[in-house]
């Protein structure tokens, strides 16, 4: 279960490797054509579906002649279904992925059959235990008795309890999925199941809201003189908040009104969890009586837990998201400060063996006694479940690898990220929060996996060439699995006790261990995990939103860096793009241009390099409107909520910075700018809103009222600025006067006259209007009669190579020069005059010249004198026409 918890402002961005474009691809062409990735995504399913998976369940891994199989520990039956992620819940949640991607109902099919697998056994009660088997509950518990009992670290494994739980996700991403499913086609087998689950998790909830690890309850399974720890209520892996992402959920899509107060008992529950200062952190299992810290397996003490803690800061920052009570970040300084104070001393990360990957990080103990404050080391000895044990204590050499004892953690971006939480506007988030409004948001994401999920499994091509050609005939992906485990013997009954630390930090123990470990050498094989990982990429590689808007900004960003010697996302990692352009966002909603918003750089030290003019946000250079419009669609895919905060945050900036007339300025002059689509952008945003696009589904009644209302000032005042020469209505310029709403002159090359470029835009807008008045068509008509009359015949623009000593601009390795030619097809030139329609041209200094030899060669080759804009509106505007005019 994905829980989309608000992100911390400060964004660590990973570099995506780059697309590979292959010479000569297994289709003998550059690059494969979107029939053929749909080929291979089919094939590559109908292998997993009809050779690997046993009537639709699955388990992580497979050797290639099948004599082997793994869950978490090996799977000693082929009938076996593990629910553990990436098991076959998530393989279900990627066949919808892949409807998704490709609206092939193929998938569906296939997705029912993951359902049903799953449906026939769910448990009386309506939840999962982390294994099931299509065989029956014997053969469960023979693999309880010998290979779960021997499984040294894996201790949930060692006795079999026979009701259900929620660790590891199972439950939830069982029902999550069939939820999911539910939604696409209503089947009433799917909702009868996930009504059972539903019914689950509300019945296994204690009456002050939290959740035990497991359910019906059990009292049976006291370990090593320590009370049964599944009663207790749970925080780790997510138990508490992953629930709750489920209700939520269903909440919204199902309508289901009585899930409400559920969610409310668990949320404040979750607030009231926090510890007492001095240690004011969270714990990851609670008493559910008296609701102070508790144990769990023997590697898991008692303790306040630092992780558990900087994560729920996140939480609180979420829930204060969705009800405005200031009591959720009430206890955000008293953790910042309960962490601070336990920071290592330095000379522990010479000890530690964990790889410090940011300068600023601190290493903090993972776990810290409530009792005493103390950090509590986790170490074992012995060889194997029989004979060792695992016991605590302050030294942090010869720790446990399977289970992190500390970690490094930046604690500068968790306190900026709780100053940006203090300071959010309430009133904002009330407006679209799911739990007030449910119809509010978008509540299941259209894709549930990203390309980069479960990047521990190693590497894997991202080229979709690359990813094709390793493709066997079969269609499967053999891939190296990296893992192992001993073979089941048994273990000895009369071991004594061993204090033998030869074990001490590894994976497994002896021969005897069941433990999965990683050996030196691989195996190939076939992977769910990998599966998914491949088909995602496929899938995004099918649907992922263009950066065309952001070209722009980060051409004028290559014009004054030379140099791009850094790494640079790939194109179609639009997540990645999407949090560079949260980090970059300014405080008003809007961004500064002329950025690289695919670059892997320090956001921080890019900003602090500007001046304060230069860190303005602007429309200027296709900038802002873009920009949200990637945040909305990335929110639409992910359903990740920052990517609707800043898309929303980018709106309210829009509408913020409209002036009276309707017009936006631009950079250089406080005047209704058209130049670089400042203004018809920004109004074709918002009729893409006021048209019901999908990607803003989520916007409330009152925000879409504003928008309709700027965007209707928006489109009088283009009608209103349309220039009449003698008494005909022709065309606009760049800019236009706040007041008189005349041509308008901006920089020193750019003055006062008619545009066939910026035109185009506008008339593009009006002719997307989905009813046009009657002032609306004579504007297109005679915009586009206008078009007609200024085209200029018998001339080209062509580019001439000039030596790189003598070039203007390394982006621009040429010359401009006009050549007479009678066969070439119509031009515009960029500017005309008002008077007579004459083409004119501009030197830097401002002086008009007519011919675009005069003008000097920095802006001859450095701006669009001349160009084909019109083409396709001319050719738009004959459909259009016979659409709106029948004729």
């Amino acid at each position: 279960m994905k829980t989309p918890v608000l992100s911390a402002i400060c964004i660590t961005l990973l570099s995506a490797t780059p697309h590979t474009v292959l010479a000569e691809s297994v289709f003998n062409q550059a690059a494969p054509t979107r029939d053929e990735v749909l080929q291979g995504m089919r094939r590559a399913t109908q292998y997993m579906m009809d050779s690997v998976s046993h009537d639709g369940a699955f388990v992580w891994e497979y050797m290639a002649d099948g004599s082997r199989r793994w869950g978490e520990l090996e799977a000693t039956s082929p009938t076996m279904v593990w629910l553990q992620d990436p098991g076959t819940p998530a393989m279900g949640q990627m066949l919808i992925d892949a409807l998704h991607a490709t609206g092939d109902d193929y998938y569906y099919e296939q997705a029912l059959r993951v359902a049903h697998s799953l449906i026939s056994v769910q448990h009386p009660e309506g939840g999962w235990n982390y294994v099931e088997d299509l065989e029956g509950e014997e053969r469960l518990r023979q693999f309880y008795a010998t290979v779960g009992r021997q499984a040294w670290r894996m201790e949930e494994f060692q006795y079999y309890y026979g009701n259900c739980t929620f660790d590891d996700g199972v439950t939830i991403d069982a029902a999550s999925f069939l939820l999911r499913l539910y939604l696409e086609r209503h089947d009433a087998e799917v909702r009868r199941a996930l009504d059972h689950a539903i019914q689950f998790v509300l019945d296994s909830q204690y009456p002050n809201g939290g959740w035990p690890q497991r359910w019906p309850l059990r009292y049976d399974h006291s370990f090593q003189g320590r009370a049964d720890y599944s009663p207790f209520i749970t925080l780790n892996d997510n138990v508490m908040m992953d629930n709750v992402e489920f209700l939520l959920q269903c909440y919204q899509t199902l309508h289901r009104t009585d899930l409400y107060q559920p969610i409310i008992r668990a949320i404040y529950l979750l607030a009231d969890l926090q510890q007492p200062e001095p240690l004011a952190g969270w714990a990851d299992q609670y008493d559910p009586e008296t609701l102070l810290p508790g144990h769990a397996r023997s590697y898991e003490p008692r303790s306040v837990n630092t992780s558990t803690t900087l994560r729920m800061l996140r939480v609180m920052g979420y829930y204060y998201s969705l009800t405005g009570d200031k009591r959720f970040i009430r206890g955000f300084r008293s953790a910042l400060r309960f962490v601070g104070g336990i920071i290592l001393p330095r000379e522990y990360e010479s000890v530690w063996r964990g790889l410090k990957r940011d300068t600023a990080a601190v290493l903090l103990p993972r776990f810290v006694s409530p009792d005493d404050g103390r950090p509590l080391f986790v170490h074992r000895c012995g060889s194997n479940v029989g004979n060792g044990h695992y016991y605590t204590d302050q030294d942090l050499h010869g720790t446990i690898k399977h289970y992190s004892s500390a970690f490094y953690a930046n604690l500068a971006e968790a306190e900026a990220m709780c100053r940006t939480i203090e300071h959010w506007s309430v009133d904002s988030l009330l407006r679209t929060s799911p739990l007030l409004h449910p119809d509010s948001t978008t509540a299941i994401p259209s894709f549930y996996f990203h390309p980069n999920v479960y990047r521990h499994n190693g590497p894997l091509p991202t080229s979709v060439a690359d990813i094709l050609r390793m493709q066997q005939p079969s269609g499967a992906w053999m891939v190296a699995i990296g893992k192992g485990s001993h073979p089941y013997r048994p273990m000895p009954h009369d071991q004594r006790p061993s204090s033998t630390d030869a074990y001490a930090e590894t994976n497994a123990g002896d021969e005897y261990d069941t433990s999965p470990y990683y050996p030196d050498s691989t195996f190939q094989g076939v992977s769910t995990s990998s599966y998914i990982r491949l088909m995602a990429r496929l899938a995004d590689w099918l649907h992922a939103p263009s950066i065309a808007g952001l070209r722009d900004g980060i051409h004028h960003w290559n014009l004054l860096h030379r140099e791009r010697n850094y790494p640079r996302l790939d194109e179609a990692d639009y997540r990645g793009i999407a949090d560079n352009l949260l980090a970059y966002q300014n405080p008003d909603g809007g961004w500064m241009k002329n950025m690289d918003w695919l670059g892997v750089l320090n956001v921080d030290s890019v900003v602090a390099a500007l001046d304060d003019y230069h860190r303005q946000s602007t429309l200027d250079n296709r900038n802002t409107f873009p920009q949200i419009e990637l945040l909305a669609q990335t929110y639409c895919l992910t359903g990740q909520d920052r990517y609707r905060v800043g898309a929303q945050s980018g709106l309210m900036y829009l509408l913020d910075t409209q002036k009276a007339n309707g017009g936006w300025r631009g950079w250089d002059v406080d005047a209704i700018t058209m130049n670089d689509e400042v203004t018809p952008g920004a109004l074709q945003l918002m009729q893409r809103i006021l048209y019901d696009d999908p990607v803003y589904g989520w916007i409330d009644d009152s925000l879409r009222s504003r928008i309709r209302v700027a965007y209707d000032r928006g489109i009088r005042m283009i009608l209103d600025c349309q220039y009449v020469q003698d008494g005909i209505k022709t065309a606009w310029a760049q800019q236009h006067d706040n007041v008189t709403l005349l041509p308008t002159g901006a920089r020193s090359f750019e003055l006062p006259g008619l545009t066939a470029n910026e035109s185009c835009p506008i008339i593009n807008l009006l002719m997307d209007i989905r009813e046009p008045s009657a002032e609306v068509i004579e504007a297109v008509d005679c915009a586009v009669a206008w078009l007609r009359r200024v085209a200029i015949s018998g001339l080209r623009v062509e580019r001439v190579s000039i030596p790189e000593s003598e070039q203007f601009n390394h982006e621009y390795p040429y010359d401009n020069v006009v050549v007479h030619d009678v066969t070439a097809p119509l031009i515009w030139a960029r500017f005309y005059e008002c008077a007579d329609n004459t083409p004119f041209f501009c030197t830097r200094k401002g002086q008009k010249v007519s011919s675009l030899a005069e003008v000097n060669g920095e802006r001859r080759t450095g701006y669009a004198w001349y160009g084909y804009w019109p083409v396709l509106v001319l050719e738009r505007y004959e459909e259009w026409s016979m659409r709106v005019k029948g004729k």
